[in-house]
C-alpha cells in the first residue's frame, strides 16, 4: 500500500509545472495589485469629485469643535506614483477670532495613503510632507500641552484632547507611517512646569523613513544661518520604539557637521559623534569635537545657550560584558568659561555589576551659562575649581544599587542676590559621600558669608575649618553633625559643634537642630549685628544704640528645638545666649545720656533680652544694680523695654544726669536751676515702647540726704539739711516730705 501512494507521489512530482504554478501566483498577485489600483483609483475619484464639498466639510467641522477658523487655500487629489490616492493641502491657516496666540500656519501638506491601511484597519501613509510651519510647544504651569496656544492635553492627563476618549500611542503611530518629511520647519519649546526656558530652531529638516521588519531610519538637519551649513544627524535601527531600546537588534548613530566647503575649518573633524548598539546594548560611542567647526555650523542658531565643545571622547565595550571609557583634551565652554579645560575622563563598566569614572578637573563658572535660564537659578553665580572627581557605583549604571562620589575643590564661590540662598566666597575642602552617608571638610580664608534672611550683616570669616558628617537612613530620616570648629572672624573667635535633623516623616517640624558655641571675646556693639533677623529690626537699632564701647567675653551659645519655630516663643526649644560684660556702656533710649563702666551679663533667652549690670557709673556716682529687659521681643502688641536703676552718690552729678534726660525738659529745667552739696539715692523706672518712644513710660525717685539746696527761683530762699524725696514722671515732678 505504502509503495503504491509513493508511486503516486512521485508520478505527480513528474507532472508538477513550475512555470504554471509562477503564472498562478503572478496572476493572483496581479489581480490583488490591481484591485488595489482600482481602489486607489475609485477613492482618488470619490475624492476629486467631492473636493470642494470635503474642503467645507472639514472647515465646518474643525470651526463647530474648537469654535476658531479653518481655511484652505488649495485642496488637490491625484495618484501618486505608486497609484495610491494622494491629498495635497496648500495654505492652511488655524486661528481663533478671541486668542491670537491660537494660530497655526502650514504652507504645504502632501499625504498619500497606503495600501496596508486595507488590511491593518488604521491610517498608514505612504508620505506625510510637511513644508513650511512654525510649531511653538509650550507645557504651562498646569501641567498642560499647548501648541500654537492651542491646548492639546489635560494638566492631568497626558493624551490628545479630541482623542481622549482612547489609548492613543502616538509614538506607535508615527513608526507605522511609511515615509515623513518635515522641511523649513520652525520649532521652539518651553516647560513652565520644570522651568526649562524656551528654545527655538528656526530651521530644521526631520525625515524618516519606516521600513518593512521594524527597520527605521531617521535624519535630522539643524541648519545654522545659511542653509548650506549644518549639524546633521543620522539614526538607523531595528526594533520597536525608543522606550524599548534595550530590546534593539542593532542601531548606528551619526551626528556631523556639514558645510560649504569653502567655509570647512577642519576638513578632517567633521563627525562629530558616531556610535553603534547591538542586541540592545551600546556597542561604542566615538565622540571627535572640534569647537570652530561647529560653532560655524550652529551660527545663527537660537538654541539654550550651547556650549562650544572639543576634544575626543570614546566608549567601548569588549567581549559584550565590560566597557572602557577614555576622554582627552576635553573643553567645553560657554559664554561664562570652561566646564572643562584640558580636562580627562577615564572609566571601567563590567556590564550590571560595578564601575567608575574619574575626571581630572572641571571649572564650575561655566554652568552659570545655564544657571542664567532659570528662574530659580538665575541669580546665582558659581566659580570655582573641582579636582579629582571619582564616582564609583554597584549594579545598573543606570540604576546603580550603591554608589560613592569623592572630589577636591579650591576657591569655590556661590554669589546669590536672592535672599533666600545665601553666599559664599573662597571656600577649599573635600567632599566624600555615599547613598547612605558621607562627609564634607571646609577650609575658610578670608571668606564672607552673606544670608540676608538669617543675618543681619555679612560674616567676614579670617578663616575657618570644620568637618561635617551626615546619614540617610531607608526611611529618608537625615542626619548632620558638625565636629568641634574653630572659627576666626574680624570680630571674634568661637568654637562650635552641633547636629542638625530632617525627618521628612515630621510634617509639622520636619527640622531639628541641637547646636552649642563659645565666642573669648567681642565687642558689645556687634552684639547686635551677629543675632539672627528673627528678631524685630527695632530691636537690633536698639542694641546696636544702647550697648556701645567694653566687651562681651566668655559668651556662650545654646540652641536646640526645632526650627520651624525659632524663635520658640512657645518655648519649644531654647535659644540661649549668654555673656560676661566688661567696661561697657549703656543707652537706654534716645536721648538719654548712657551709663558707663557696666560690668554684668548680657541674657538672650529665647525671645527675652535682659542686661544686667552689677556695677556701673552715673554721670561719676556709683549705681549699684542695673536691669534692662525686653520681655518678648516677638509680642504682636508691641515689642518695648523696661529699665531699673539704682544709684548713691553726689547730687550735683545725678542733677546733671538729669540735665542729659527727657526728665529735665518734663520737670520745668529744675535739674539745671538746682545748685546742691550733698548725697542722695536714685531709683529710676522707665518703659520704653519701641514702636513710639514718646511714650514712654518715667518714674523716678531721688532722696537727699542732708542737702544744701538752691532751688534757682527767687521766691524759694536756700535750704539747708535737705531730706526728702523728689519723684518725677512723665506728666511732671512732686516733692514729698522735703524737711
Amino acid at each position: 500500500m505504502l509503495d503504491k501512494q509513493r508511486q503516486q507521489l512521485i508520478n505527480t512530482l513528474k507532472n508538477f509545472s513550475w512555470r504554471s504554478f509562477a503564472m498562478k501566483v503572478f496572476g493572483y498577485l496581479f489581480v490583488t495589485y490591481l484591485l488595489l489600483v482600482t481602489v486607489s483609483v475609485i477613492v482618488t475619484g470619490v475624492i476629486f469629485f467631492n473636493l470642494d464639498s470635503l474642503k467645507h466639510r472639514i472647515i465646518e467641522k474643525v470651526d463647530a469643535a474648537s469654535g476658531g477658523h479653518l481655511t484652505i487655500s488649495s485642496l488637490q487629489t491625484k495618484l501618486n506614483k505608486f497609484y495610491m490616492p494622494e491629498l495635497i493641502i496648500d495654505g492652511l491657516r488655524y486661528s481663533h477670532s478671541e486668542s491670537s496666540s491660537q494660530e497655526i500656519y502650514v504652507r504645504h501638506i502632501d499625504v498619500a495613503i497606503d495600501y496596508s491601511t486595507l488590511w491593518k484597519f488604521q491610517p498608514i501613509f505612504n508620505e506625510i510632507n510637511v513644508d513650511g510651519a512654525n510649531l511653538n510647544f509650550v507645557i504651562e504651569s498646569n501641567g498642560a500641552l499647548y501648541l500654537n496656544g492651542i491646548q492639546l492635553t489635560d494638566a492631568d492627563e497626558e493624551k490628545l484632547q479630541d482623542v481622549k476618549a482612547f489609548d492613543f500611542d502616538i509614538e506607535k503611530f508615527i513608526l507605522n507611517q511609511r515615509n515623513i518629511d518635515l522641511d523649513h520647519i520652525g520649532i521652539s519649546f518651553e516647560d513652565k512646569v520644570r522651568f526649562v526656558p524656551k528654545m527655538t530652531l528656526d530651521d530644521i529638516n526631520l525625515s524618516m523613513n519606516n521600513g518593512y521588519f521594524s527597520h527605521h531610519n531617521v535624519e535630522l538637519n539643524v541648519f545654522g544661518k545659511l542653509r548650506q551649513n549644518r549639524v546633521q544627524t543620522k539614526l538607523d535601527w531595528d526594533g520597536g520604539k525608543f522606550e524599548k531600546i534595550n530590546k534593539w537588534s542593532k542601531a548606528n548613530l551619526v551626528v556631523y557637521t556639514d558645510f560649504n566647503e569653502s567655509n570647512l575649518q577642519n576638513p578632517e573633524l567633521q563627525s562629530l559623534i558616531t556610535a553603534d548598539l547591538k542586541d540592545g546594548l551600546i556597542q561604542n560611542i566615538h565622540a571627535d569635537f572640534d569647537a570652530n567647526n561647529f560653532k560655524l555650523a550652529l551660527n545663527g542658531v537660537s538654541a539654550i545657550n550651547l556650549p562650544d565643545l572639543d576634544g575626543k571622547f570614546d566608549v567601548e565595550l569588549h567581549d559584550n560584558k565590560e566597557y572602557t571609557i577614555k576622554g582627552s583634551h576635553l573643553r567645553v565652554s560657554t559664554t561664562s568659561g570652561y566646564l572643562f579645560k584640558d580636562s580627562e575622563i577615564s572609566g571601567n563598566y563590567l556590564l550590571n555589576k560595578h564601575g567608575y569614572i574619574k575626571v581630572t578637573n572641571a571649572d564650575l563658572i561655566a554652568l552659570n551659562n545655564f544657571l542664567s535660564l532659570f528662574p530659580n537659578t538665575e541669580k546665582l553665580w558659581l566659580e570655582g575649581l573641582i579636582n579629582d572627581i571619582q564616582y564609583t557605583w554597584n549594579g545598573k549604571f543606570t540604576a546603580p544599587s550603591e554608589y560613592d562620589v569623592s572630589s577636591h575643590f579650591n576657591n569655590v564661590s556661590l554669589v546669590s542676590n536672592e535672599s533666600s540662598i545665601p553666599s559664599l566666597n573662597n571656600i577649599s575642602g573635600a567632599v566624600k559621600f555615599n547613598t547612605k552617608h558621607g562627609e564634607v571638610e571646609l577650609n575658610l580664608a578670608n571668606s564672607t558669608l552673606l544670608y540676608s534672611d538669617l543675618f543681619l550683616i555679612p560674616y567676614e570669616f579670617n578663616n575657618a575649618h570644620t568637618k561635617l558628617n551626615w546619614q540617610v537612613s531607608e526611611s529618608g530620616l537625615v542626619k548632620v553633625q558638625l565636629e568641634s570648629t574653630v572659627i576666626n572672624t574680624k570680630d571674634f573667635s568661637a568654637v562650635a559643634q552641633g547636629k542638625f535633623i530632617y525627618d521628612p516623616n515630621n510634617a509639622e517640624s520636619p527640622s531639628y537642630i541641637d547646636m552649642t558655641a563659645h565666642v573669648d571675646k567681642v565687642l558689645t556693639s556687634k552684639v547686635g549685628d551677629y543675632l539672627p533677623t528673627s528678631i524685630p529690626m527695632s530691636v537690633h537699632e536698639w542694641l546696636n544704640m544702647a550697648l556701645v564701647g567694653g566687651y562681651g567675653e566668655s559668651a556662650d551659645l545654646v540652641l536646640y528645638g526645632p526650627l520651624g519655630s525659632f524663635p520658640f516663643a512657645d518655648n519649644s526649644g531654647l535659644f540661649y545666649i549668654t555673656a560676661n560684660v566688661q567696661d561697657a556702656s549703656l543707652i537706654y533710649a534716645k536721648g538719654w545720656e548712657e551709663l558707663k563702666h557696666i560690668n554684668g551679663k548680657f541674657i538672650l533667652k529665647n525671645t527675652n533680652i535682659t542686661v544686667l549690670g552689677d556695677s556701673v557709673n552715673i554721670h561719676g556716682n556709683h549705681g549699684e544694680k542695673v536691669k534692662v529687659v525686653i520681655p518678648d521681643y516677638s509680642s504682636e502688641s508691641g515689642v518695648y523695654l523696661t529699665a531699673n536703676a539704682e544709684a548713691h552718690g553726689t547730687t550735683k552729678y545725678f542733677m546733671e544726669y538729669l540735665v542729659n534726660t527727657p526728665v529735665n525738659h518734663i520737670i520745668g529745667k529744675l535739674p539745671e536751676r538746682i545748685k546742691s552739696a550733698g548725697n542722695g539715692d536714685l531709683t529710676l523706672y522707665l518703659n520704653v515702647p519701641f514702636n513710639d518712644p514718646h511714650a514712654t513710660v518715667v518714674n523716678g525717685y531721688y532722696d537727699f540726704h542732708d542737702n544744701d539746696l538752691d532751688l534757682g527761683i527767687p521766691s524759694v530762699p536756700k535750704l539747708s539739711n535737705v531730706n526728702g524725696a523728689l519723684n518725677f514722671t512723665q506728666y511732671g515732678v512732686n516733692i514729698k516730705d522735703i524737711t
